[in-house]
């Protein structure tokens, strides 16, 4: 990786080290390194004091500016490093979860924010990603954090139950899903702290590693994700990077939106289409080579619903609409289009390679539910949930039986937005070589000597060469960067990632 002579370290990209620690799960034998970082966007705490003085004193700031009473804008203090697992003024003033919360370390990072638990054999990692509103984005994505690891640690002895039964498929995942929703209704309906925000909400992605009950030397590694919050599986001898969670969100597929679709049929609701990006909506770009029979613009639609085998609907692809997209384009949109969609670089390698082999992808153009959300669930979003929708809420479950050394990273979208399976390869690969062989480092024993810290550090070090390189037009040099920084600092969007190396002793 070519840094033009630059060093970036984590003080000059304004990100922040939360958590570098090891952890023995029992006598296991398995003992798992975890290192986490993050950084609000570097405009998130002027936009966020601004959302917090209009809620407190009902005027913007303009109306405070002539009253006098706001004479310079300047941050509130709030505090985003909410919880060391010792003190938890910032996030429970009205002392009501000193139990529900106990043991639980929380760190915010804007509406990205990161949790931590670890009790007996048994280690929790969370990473959540909140949106929309300033407010509610933040407190849908803390609360979340804060107290689904306890919620989750109370169905562990069923967890276990289940894995020694050998029941790990709809058992496992169905009580994986009660879990998560009986979260989000109880933080949208009883919370004090997050049931008065009717906007905003958060993705967030669970991981619990632990012995295995009955197989010595392996560990369960248990995800689940609610929305789009990635966790990648690292494997440089094969050279490849597997997804252990599924993106629910309208990028990412059939099977996303099918489960989204599944859920909509049990609770008793039509759901909602999935449209491509925001195409020829109100303040979306125009495509008006797409009409609907009256001659008027219209949405992209990109799956319909058809009969199964067994009378379930079941989604397929709108090839004949997703065709005039692509081929009734302008020249110039069309060139636009080979570049794999404006929404992720990541999502860009998919796009580009479905383009080459004669599709008309809809992946990575920001699909939305009708103009609407882009995420099939997540935490809060009073304002999608209306009406019966607030029983929807697909959660994907994955379970691995790990017996031998494992990378794996769980970030935010900011994070993977930038970063393809290979810059994410070239990573974890150029760190082993540095390390040469055998060491103990960060308390990580491995055969390479490479640490979760250290992997954390020079995928920092990609994100930021990528940033301050990728242009959107990248036939153009002097087209603005896609993904902007503010004097050196993030400011795409809040960024959050844990890096975990699990391995086992002999």
């Amino acid at each position: 990786m070519a840094n033009e002579g630059q060093s970036w370290d984590r003080v000059r990209a304004g990100v922040r080290a939360t958590v570098s620690e090891t952890t023995e799960l029992g006598d296991s034998g398995v003992r798992v390194g975890t290192a986490g970082w993050g950084t609000a966007k570097a405009s998130f705490h002027r936009a966020h004091a601004r959302a917090y003085r209009q809620k407190v004193f009902g005027k913007d700031d303009a109306a405070l500016r002539a009253s006098g009473a706001l004479k310079e804008e300047s941050t509130l203090p709030l505090d985003f490093h909410t919880s060391d697992g010792e003190s938890t003024t910032d996030l429970d003033p009205l002392k009501m979860y000193e139990k529900e919360g106990a043991g639980v370390k929380v760190v915010m990072h804007g509406q990205d924010g990161q949790a931590l638990l670890q009790r007996g054999d048994i280690l929790m990692t969370v990473a959540a990603d909140g949106h929309s509103d300033k407010l509610g984005g933040v407190a849908y994505s803390k609360y979340a954090l804060w107290l689904l690891p306890n919620r989750t640690m109370e169905i562990m002895p069923r967890v276990i139950e289940l894995i020694k039964a050998g029941d790990t498929g709809v058992p496992l995942k169905t009580l994986m899903k009660d879990t998560l929703f009986a979260l989000d209704v109880y933080l949208r309906n009883e919370c004090p702290y997050t049931k008065e925000f009717k906007s905003g909400g958060a993705t967030l992605t669970i991981n619990v590693k632990f012995p295995h009950p009955t197989e010595a030397h392996t560990c369960c590694s248990l995800t689940s994700n609610v929305g789009d919050s990635p966790m990648v599986d690292v494997d440089v001898a094969s050279g490849t990077v597997t997804q252990k969670t599924l993106e629910l969100n309208c990028d990412s597929g059939l099977e996303a939106y099918q489960l989204y679709v599944d859920d909509c049929i049990a609770a008793g609701v039509v759901p909602k289409e999935a449209w491509l990006g925001r195409y020829n909506s109100a303040l979306g770009y125009k495509a008006p080579w797409v009409r609907d029979d009256a001659g008027n613009l219209t949405h992209i639609k990109i799956y319909s619903l058809v009969d199964g085998a067994d009378g379930r609907p079941v989604a397929v692809h709108n090839c004949d609409g997703l065709e005039q997209f692509y081929t009734g384009a302008t020249p110039a949109f069309r060139e636009y289009l080979k570049q794999g969609g404006p929404q992720s670089l990541r999502g860009q390698e998919d796009n580009c390679a479905l383009q080459a082999a004669g599709g008309f992808p809809s992946c990575n153009h920001g699909n939305t539910l009708q103009y609407m959300g882009q995420n099939l669930s997540s935490f809060g979003d009073w304002e999608h949930k209306r009406v019966g929708y607030n029983a929807v809420f697909p959660v994907y479950t994955h379970l691995d039986m790990l017996s031998s050394r494992k990378v794996e990273i769980i970030g935010s979208d900011g994070f993977f937005d930038l970063l393809t399976d290979g810059a994410i390869l070239e990573c974890v690969d150029s760190v082993g070589k540095d390390e040469g062989s055998g060491g103990d480092d960060a308390g990580v024993s491995s055969g390479d000597g490479c640490t979760a810290e250290k992997y954390l550090d020079k995928l920092l070090e990609m994100l930021i060469y990528i940033a301050t390189t990728q242009r959107i037009d990248s036939s153009n040099p002097k087209s603005s960067l896609m993904f902007p920084m503010s004097q050196g600092k993030i400011d795409w969007d809040d960024v959050c990632a844990w890096v975990q190396v699990t391995d086992f002793k002999n």
